[in-house]
């Protein structure tokens, strides 16, 4: 039987492509055959002419009993009578697919991905080629670097409010009449994706709810079959449980990750926890093939429902004290519970199915016993009232264990109230106020972009890097972290999940000839980590691709606590073991691409963290994976610069160089709070403490946060000249200049000039979020033009000196009046030195020259008005008539109004909130970053405004006017 359009579930996706290799990716329903073809120029579906290049059919790696995924691709040797791939051409492609059983091959037409599809006048599928027959295509980065145009972004999240940044890019190669996909110089030559391209650990409910059927039905290959297994230690025994939502529900699993998996996040209550739900993520994030046509229907009516049920239960609730009368701590006691005693009816039945198992004992235990003077509500609420129907698997979990998940489980009646319930005033009719609600109904407008995101990773080479959110929030946050979710059974079987997810859907496709063991000429390479990553994933829940496995992975059914041999292997690889893998031995995620003029090293900022105390923030990366990862002389397939001529990107998911005003002030201050937060008191404290995150709830990660290892990467890229850090993480977009200078320490000699200054310009452009928005505060503060001015005058351009005493004294002489203040006292005594010029008095010399000195500032768009708002419908005349004195009220009344229409609808110059999407271009001397924002429908129209540039930082490569940071020596 022919493959059909629902077969193919998530792609094309078009990953590495550069002169001698071009790699998509594809994940089919059914095994398959896939071989890609590629064409130069405009080529539709029904072609007969001759391919430029044709792949060799590989077959298709089967991951569930539905899920089988393959990265087509092309190895063009280098040489005479060989094929090599342009630039400046536009190359269309096709993938022919043989599905196992037949002979017929099929490409991307027969599969009607070439065609808009609808249902129920609903556009759901785009025409991946931008014209109906056409094929998708891709364009390699141009000869001349003047013309790349690159595209960044990250931090996307379903039921994140705001419009979804990623549909932004479908516009940068079709515009209104602007057809720039037929333009090999103006359609995106490379979109990277910097992280966070899921949220495992902050799913909104509902939607978790489809990942766990989608994921289940991947994996066994039929619905209501659950072949996946969860560890969960008890009376130390580590049992399986079935990963259903009746065992795992939606909402309920915060106080779980905090317990048995031993994640410190505060966000966890609908997170990822199995494989399938993983898998289904990217697949649902990527492709609408397999959400169901009515899941926002019947999910928004059973909404309705419980909420109605509830708010009537919490009317009886409410009459019935008013007529207790009671009074002092009883009527207090009574109103703190009243909102939740009856919420457990805003969760589905089949979410509270297992609090059946619960004793009175346990409901008391997370309920209190606080007095109400009899009160209906000192006693537990009945969770399972009307819940009908048994925990399915009943043979396979004991039910003692059952009662024991349920007890770690949150409570059904908190996480109603908490989860589940209203951001106002429960009496009114309007469900505006429900934040469940809201979540809701940004997933269907998320899902309403998906035929455009589609479209647009079929026709651009797409490079992704991971950050937290791939797994958990608190993904390798401290030392203790580590060590205390690697020796859970069920915090090391999330991690190996999500991180093989990553591995499937995003690293594989960064890196083609490492995952598949090759060399460049195409001939097969030593077997590498990425291999036996993909051979592991094959056989994890599979005995071949017919027969899922009846019980899957555990982490550790036996006596001895040990893993599958399966699952052992990848814990190995994935560094996920009580004796740390050797680098070589772990999976490479990591990755370099070179190109005409640039080239770009993806730095790894999670795996090989550094720890300084076993519970103090991490170092981003070590020193000596620092020098691994950007090596002094890198080896690429092509493109390097010339002498260090060229540009070097570096993608690191966290700015290295961040918005000062919050590295240096907010977030030392939310940090030094978070550690004295004490837990929480009075009623029900079982039930609310886990929803506290402690000492790590707002990531203290920067890497300003450690010099070395911020100093050390600077040094190691100053030969670069030109670099560019692409980032994004922090759900804002700024971006900031770093001129750096190297000097010698060395001494000239007598009648000589000391060497000049070697000058290296380090820009950090920030793009964030695709979907992630911080909420309508935070971007009224980042519109308004006085914050602006408070954060550029926190932010005045800082400077740094760094000295290497290599035996020497201390660098550094106070003014004779004046001594040092303790902080540079304490910084004086280590080596290296790292002062910063600001804390210097008036009158410091030096005893010898530093190794190197910076200056860092703030970058703003510097445009008028009007070439910034070109094309942004409903923008007000400020100017007051009739007068042009400063004085008069009018122009007076004109400058407030215009500031305050700003601080409302105004794209930020210096840092937006909004989600965007951040687009690259090179001019002479000069980077051009243009940030992409969302911006809200306007009062004077009644559309929103079109995704276009109105921030944009022009930054130039040459150093500024200023010289570089000096002090007068000691002997002057």
């Amino acid at each position: 039987m022919a493959l059909t359009y629902d077969d193919v579930l998530a792609g094309p996706i078009v990953r590495r492509v550069e002169p001698g290799l071009a790699a998509v990716w594809i994940a089919l329903r059914k095994p398959a055959q896939v071989k890609l073809k590629i064409w130069e120029g405009l080529v539709r579906g029904d072609t007969t002419q001759t391919a430029v290049v044709t792949g060799s059919a590989i077959g298709t790696r089967p991951v569930g009993a539905e899920l089988h995924l393959a990265l087509a691709t092309v190895v063009m040797a280098q040489g005479d009578n060989n094929v090599r791939l342009q630039s400046d051409r536009i190359y269309t492609y096709d993938l022919i697919l043989k599905e196992s059983d037949t002979d017929a091959e099929q490409g991307l037409l027969a599969l009607g991905l070439l065609e808009e599809r609808k249902t129920n006048d609903q556009v759901t599928h785009l025409p991946l080629g931008y014209e109906p027959g056409l094929l998708p295509g891709f364009a390699l980065p141009p000869t001349d670097i003047q013309n790349l145009n690159l595209v960044q972004g990250s931090c996307r999240k379903p039921h994140s409010a705001g419009d979804d940044a990623m549909t932004f890019i479908d516009g940068l190669f079709e515009d209104d009449d602007q057809k720039h996909y037929r333009d090999p110089l103006k359609r995106p030559h490379q979109l990277f994706l910097t992280g966070d391209q899921i949220y495992a650990d902050e799913v909104a409910s509902d939607y978790l709810a489809l990942l766990n059927t989608v994921g289940n039905r991947l994996l066994s290959g039929q619905d209501n079959q659950v072949i996946e297994r969860l560890p969960f230690e008890h009376n130390d025994a580590v049992h399986a449980i079935p990963l259903s939502t009746e065992h795992f529900p939606p909402s309920r699993r915060q106080r779980l990750i905090r317990k048995a998996a031993k994640f410190t996040s505060g966000s966890g209550s609908s997170h990822l926890l199995g494989f399938g739900e993983y898998c289904a993520s990217y697949l649902l994030n990527w492709s609408n093939v397999l959400w169901p046509t009515d899941f926002f229907a019947q999910a928004l009516s059973s909404r309705w429902q419980r909420v109605q049920a509830y708010k009537t239960a919490r009317t009886d609730l409410r009459e019935a004290l008013n007529a207790a009368q009671l009074e002092g701590k009883s009527q207090d006691n009574a109103k703190a519970k009243l909102d939740y005693y009856a919420a457990g009816k805003l969760l589905p039945p089949a979410w509270r199915k297992i609090d059946k198992f619960l004793t009175s004992e346990d409901k008391t235990g997370d309920w209190g016993t606080e007095d109400m003077n009899g009160f209906a509500i000192q006693t537990p609420p009945d969770t399972t009232a009307g819940v009908t129907g048994t925990v399915p698997f009943p043979n396979q979990v004991p039910a003692e264990v059952r009662r024991a998940l349920a007890k770690i489980l949150s409570p059904s009646w908190y996480v109603g109230w908490e989860n589940q319930g209203f951001a106002a005033n429960v009496n009114e009719d309007e469900l505006y106020t429900d934040k469940a609600l809201a979540e809701l109904r940004s997933v269907q407008a998320f899902y309403a972009g998906l035929p455009k995101v589609r479209r647009v990773l079929a026709n651009v080479a797409t490079y992704m890097t991971f950050d937290d959110h791939e797994t958990t929030d608190d993904w390798n946050i401290t030392q203790n972290w580590i060590a205390a979710v690697n020796g859970s059974p069920m915090g090391r079987n999330i991690l190996r999940n999500g991180m093989l997810a990553y591995g499937l859907f995003q690293a594989w496709g960064n890196d083609p000839l490492y995952f598949e063991s090759l060399k460049p000429n195409g001939e097969a390479d030593n077997e590498t980590p990425g291999t036996k990553m993909l051979k592991a994933a094959s056989k994890l829940f599979l005995t071949d691709e017919a027969n899922p496995r009846q019980i899957g992975p555990h982490g550790g059914l036996n006596a001895n606590k040990r893993d599958t041999a399966i699952a052992a292997t990848l814990n190995q690889l994935f560094n996920l073991t009580e004796t740390p893998t050797e680098p070589a031995e772990r999976v490479r995620w990591y990755y370099r691409v070179g190109g005409g003029g640039y080239e770009v090293f993806s730095l790894d900022t999670r795996t090989f963290r550094g720890f300084k105390t076993p519970n103090g923030p991490p170092q981003l990366i070590t020193l000596p994976q620092l020098k691994i990862q950007i090596p002094e002389n890198p080896e690429y397939s092509y493109g390097t610069p010339t002498d260090r001529q060229g540009i070097t990107f570096v993608i690191a998911a966290a700015p290295v160089l961040g918005f000062p005003p919050v590295e240096n002030i907010l977030q030392p201050i939310v940090n030094t709070l978070d550690s004295l937060a004490l837990g929480p008191e009075g009623l029900f404290k079982s039930a609310q403490q886990d929803y506290f995150t402690g000492t790590f709830n707002h990531d203290p990660e920067p890497w300003s946060y450690h010099e070395d290892i911020f100093e050390g990467l600077l040094a190691q890229l100053a030969e670069h000249k030109r670099v560019v850090f692409i980032s994004g993480d922090v759900h804002y977009a700024c971006s900031v200049k770093l001129d750096y200078w190297q000097l010698s320490a060395e001494n000239p000699g007598d009648n000589a000039d000391p060497p000049p200054p070697q000058h290296t310009c380090f820009i950090q452009l920030t793009s964030s979020a695709l979907k992630n928005f911080a909420g309508d505060t935070k971007n009224v503060m980042s519109h308004s033009g006085s914050v602006s001015r408070i954060a550029q005058s926190l932010a005045l351009p800082q400077e740094r000196m760094v000295w290497d005493k290599a035996g020497r004294d201390h660098p550094l002489e106070p003014p004779a009046d004046q001594g040092f203040n303790l902080l540079v006292k304490h910084k004086l005594n280590d080596n290296p030195v790292f002062i910063p010029v600001s804390a210097l008095p008036e009158g410091t010399q030096q005893h010898y020259s530093p190794n190197s000195v910076w200056r860092l500032a703030l970058v703003h768009d510097g445009r008028s008005d009007a070439d910034r708002f070109q094309g942004l419908n409903g923008v007000p005349d400020f100017q007051a008539e009739g007068t042009e004195d400063k004085a008069d009220i009018g122009f007076i009344g004109s400058v407030i109004q215009k500031h305050f229409w700003h601080a409302v609808h105004g794209p930020s110059r210096l840092i937006t909130f909004a989600n965007n999407v951040g687009q690259i271009t090179v001019q002479p001397d000069a980077i051009r970053y243009a940030v992409y924002s969302q911006l809200r429908d306007l009062p004077e129209n009644g559309k929103p405004a079109k995704a276009r540039p109105y921030t944009t930082y022009t930054i130039p490569f040459a150093a500024d006017d200023q010289p570089p940071p000096s002090l007068p020596d000691v002997s002057s």
